[in-house]
C-alpha cells in the first residue's frame, strides 16, 4: 500500500509490504538480506539477521518481526511498540533475533506421516520456514522500492520460503523450462534415485500443461533417521517443498507428484470450490504415476475408488460444513478424474479436465462453484458442467471405470514393466569353492572372488508394446541393464552376474525388487584325518600321503595344506571347499634314500606318520618307471591328487 502525506514542499509516501511480501519495484530500492544461521547449541532455535542497505532519499523505515521472535541484538534501530523503527541516520541497520524453528501438525489425511513436525531444527540441521517481517518505509522523492534476498551463514541453503540449515549437496536438473533444485542432506538417505525423481517430475512439468510454469522448483529431501514428520511431504511458497527421504515413487499416492502438482495450482478459491485443490493434487499424481509405467490400472482404480466409501455418506463438496474424514483427498480425487474422463469423451479428447485448470489459474480473483462449472463448460460442453454440478452439489458419486473404459477415454494404458527376481533357490554361484545353484534353505552368502548368477522376469502388464530397461543395480549403483521389447501381457527373463571381491552386506535391485547379499571372509577348514598307505618301502618307491579335510561351516572354507618331511617344507597347497564338503587329497612322493622319514601336516603339527626306507637288492629301473622318475621330477618328486566323494 502506497500512501502520500502532504508535508511542505516534498510530501512523504509511504508504502507497507505485509509480511510475506518481498518486493515493491521503485527507480531505486532498499535491499534487505535475511541471513539464517544454525545454532546448534540451542535446538530447536535459529537465528535471523536482517541488514538493510539504504539508498538516498529513504525518510523512514520500520519492521515487525514475527511475533514470536526474540530480538538479541539491534544497530540502528529503536524498538517502538513491537515494531523497531530506522534511527534515521545509520547508514546500513541491522536487527537479529531469534525464531523457534520447531512446529507441528495433528493433520490425519493420506498426506499425513506418522509423526507430528512440519519443520524442525536437531541443532546439527534444520528445515524451517523463513519468517516473515512486515515493512513500512517512506521517501520524499523519486520512487524508492524495496527488494530482499536470502542466505545461510555456514553450511545450506534458502529459497524464496523455506530453507535448508547444515551439510548438504544440491543437484539440478532442466526439464520444459523448469529448474529443479534437489537439495540432499548428508543426514538423509535418499530411497529412490535423483535420476528417477527428476524423470518423474521432468514428465509431469510435460504433462500438466495448466498455464506458466515456475521458472525454478526448490526441492528438501527431509531426513528421516531422527524425526517423526507430520507430513510425507509439503510444498509452501510459489514452488518451494519438501519431501521424506523414504518416499517412493512407484505408488498412487506420489507424494513428489502431487507436491509438485501444488506448485502450478496458481488460482485462488472460494470455499465452494476448494475441494478441487486437494482432489485435483492426488488424482494427478495417481494419472501421471501410471502413465509413467509406474502403477499398474488396478492400483490407479483402487485408490480412486476409495471416494465411493460410506465414510464420506452425506458430503457434498460445495458444502465445507458437510465436509469429513479429509473427503478433498478421497471424494474430490474421484470427482476430478470422473470431470476428467467425461471432459476427454465428450471432446473426442481434443479437450481435458487440464483445460479448465488453466482458466482457473488464468481468473484473476477467487473461482466458486458456478465460475467452475462455467469454466468446464466453456472447455467442453453443458453435459460436463452437469456432472459437475451433481457431483459437487449433492451427494451423489461416479464409480470407478473399467480399464477398457479408460482406454476409451485416455487411450490405451502405456506398457508398464514389472520386474520380479527369481527365488533364491535358483541363483547359482561360481568359483573356486563351488559351482552350483544354491539350496531352498541357504541364505546368499558369498566369499571374495565367487560370481552370483541370478535371473529376473520383466513382464508388461499394460496395454501397450513398449521397450523395457531391466536396471541392475548393486547398493544403488547400476552394474547392467538388460533390453528389450515386450507387448501388451509378454513376459521374458533377464540374466545377470555379479562378482563379489570384498566382504560386506550388499543389496542386489532389479526394479523395486530386491535381494540382500551377505560377503564373508572364508571360514577354516578342518583335517579329520592323516595317514600314508605304507610304512614300510625300498628305496625308489613312492608313498602316497593322505590327508581327510571337511568344512562344517556354513560358508565356503579353505585351508593350507602344508607337507612336511622331516620339518622341511615338501608340499604346500590351497584347498578350497564347499558348505558341507568334505576332501580326500592325495600326495605322493617317491624316497630314494634309505633311513626313517617323518612326515607331517606343517611345522607344528601333532599328525605325523613315519615311513622306513630299506635299500632295495636291485639297482635296476624297468623303463615304465624311469617314465615314472621323469614325471615325477617334473612336478618336483610330488604327484598331488584331489578326491571328492
Amino acid at each position: 500500500m502506497v500512501v502520500a502525506a502532504d508535508v511542505g514542499e516534498n510530501p512523504m509516501t509511504e508504502q507497507t509490504l505485509a509480511a510475506g511480501q518481498t518486493s515493491a519495484d521503485g527507480d531505486r530500492n532498499i535491499q534487505l538480506t535475511q541471513e539464517l544461521r544454525l545454532t546448534p547449541e540451542k535446538p530447536g532455535e535459529f537465528n535471523t539477521k536482517h541488514t538493510y542497505q539504504l539508498p538516498d532519499g529513504v525518510a523512514k523505515l520500520s519492521l515487525t518481526p514475527p511475533r514470536e521472535a526474540t530480538v538479541i541484538s539491534r544497530n540502528g534501530f529503536i524498538a517502538r511498540d513491537g515494531s523497531y523503527v530506522w534511527d534515521g541516520s545509520t547508514s546500513t541497520p541491522t536487527l537479529t533475533y531469534r525464531m523457534p524453528a520447531n512446529r507441528t501438525t495433528d493433520r490425519n489425511d493420506p498426506i499425513a506421516a506418522p509423526g507430528d513436525y512440519v519443520y524442525v531444527d536437531t541443532g546439527e540441521w534444520a528445515i524451517v520456514s523463513r519468517p516473515r517481517t512486515a515493512h513500512n518505509w517512506g521517501w520524499r522523492t523519486g520512487t524508492v522500492g524495496f527488494e530482499q534476498t536470502a542466505t545461510v551463514r555456514g553450511d545450506g541453503q534458502a529459497s524464496d520460503a523455506i530453507a535448508f540449515l547444515g551439510p548438504h549437496k544440491t543437484y539440478t536438473h532442466t526439464a520444459n523450462g523448469q529448474t529443479f533444485e534437489l537439495l540432499v542432506p548428508d543426514a538423509a538417505t535418499l530411497q529412490e534415485d535423483r535420476s528417477a525423481i527428476f524423470d518423474s517430475l521432468s514428465t509431469a512439468s510435460d504433462r500438466l500443461r495448466v498455464g506458466d510454469r515456475d521458472e525454478d522448483v526448490f526441492m528438501i529431501v527431509a531426513p528421516t533417521t531422527q524425526v517423526k514428520w507430520g507430513a510425507r511431504g509439503l510444498q509452501t511458497g510459489q514452488a518451494d517443498l519438501w519431501v521424506r527421504d523414504n518416499e517412493r515413487l512407484a505408488t498412487p499416492g506420489n507424494t513428489w507428484i502431487h507436491e509438485y502438482v501444488h506448485t502450478r495450482q496458481g488460482y485462488q478459491t472460494a470455499e465452494n470450490t476448494r475441494w478441487f485443490t486437494e482432489g485435483s493434487a492426488v488424482y494427478y499424481a495417481a494419472l501421471m504415476t501410471l502413465e509413467q509405467e509406474r502403477i499398474s490400472y488396478d492400483a490407479f482404480r483402487n485408490r480412486l475408488a476409495l471416494g465411493t466409501s460410506r465414510l464420506f455418506n452425506g458430503v457434498r463438496l460445495t458444502d465445507r460444513s458437510t465436509m469429513k474424514n479429509n473427503a478433498d483427498y478421497y471424494v474430490g480425487a474421484l470427482v476430478a478424474a470422473e470431470l476428467d474422463r467425461q471432459s476427454r469423451l465428450a471432446t473426442n479428447q481434443e479437450s481435458s479436465l487440464q483445460t479448465t485448470f488453466s482458466l482457473l489459474n488464468a481468473h484473476g480473483s477467487a473461482v466458486d462453484a458456478t465460475q467452475f462449472e462455467a469454466f468446464l463448460r466453456q472447455s467442453t460442453t453443458d453435459d460436463v458442467a452437469g456432472f459437475a454440478n451433481r457431483f459437487t452439489r449433492t451427494t451423489e458419486r461416479p464409480t470407478m471405470w473399467s480399464e477398457t473404459d479408460h482406454d476409451t477415454a485416455f487411450g490405451p494404458t502405456p506398457a508398464r514393466f514389472g520386474y520380479v527376481l527369481a527365488p533364491a533357490d535358483t541363483y547359482r554361484v561360481s568359483g573356486p569353492y563351488r559351482n552350483r545353484t544354491l539350496g531352498k534353505s541357504e541364505s546368499i552368502t558369498l566369499v571374495p572372488g565367487e560370481t552370483l548368477i541370478f535371473n529376473a522376469t520383466v513382464s508388461n502388464a499394460g496395454g501397450k508394446a513398449g521397450n523395457y530397461d531391466a536396471v541392475f543395480r548393486l547398493n544403488s549403483d547400476v552394474e547392467d541393464r538388460q533390453q528389450g521389447q515386450l507387448g501388451p501381457g509378454e513376459q521374458a527373463t533377464v540374466s545377470f552376474e555379479q562378482q563379489f571381491d570384498e566382504p560386506g552386506e550388499y543389496t542386489i535391485a532389479v526394479g523395486d525388487e530386491t535381494v540382500p547379499v551377505t560377503v564373508r571372509e572364508p571360514a577354516t577348514a578342518s583335517v579329520t584325518a592323516f595317514s600314508v598307505n605304507r610304512t614300510t618301502i625300498e628305496t625308489g618307491q613312492s608313498i602316497a600321503l593322505m590327508v581327510s579335510i571337511s568344512n562344517d561351516q556354513s560358508v565356503p572354507a579353505t585351508l593350507s595344506v602344508p607337507i612336511t618331511r622331516d620339518g622341511n617344507a615338501v608340499i604346500s597347497n590351497v584347498v578350497r571347499l564347499d558348505t558341507g564338503e568334505r576332501q580326500s587329497v592325495t600326495a605322493v612322493q617317491r624316497l630314494d634314500r634309505p633311513g626313517k622319514y617323518v612326515f607331517g601336516l606343517g611345522e607344528s603339527s601333532t599328525s605325523t606318520v613315519v615311513v622306513t626306507v630299506e635299500q632295495s637288492p636291485s639297482l635296476t629301473t624297468p623303463t615304465i618307471a624311469v617314465g615314472l622318475i621323469a614325471l615325477l621330477a617334473f612336478v618336483g618328486g610330488v604327484l598331488y591328487r584331489r578326491y571328492r566323494p
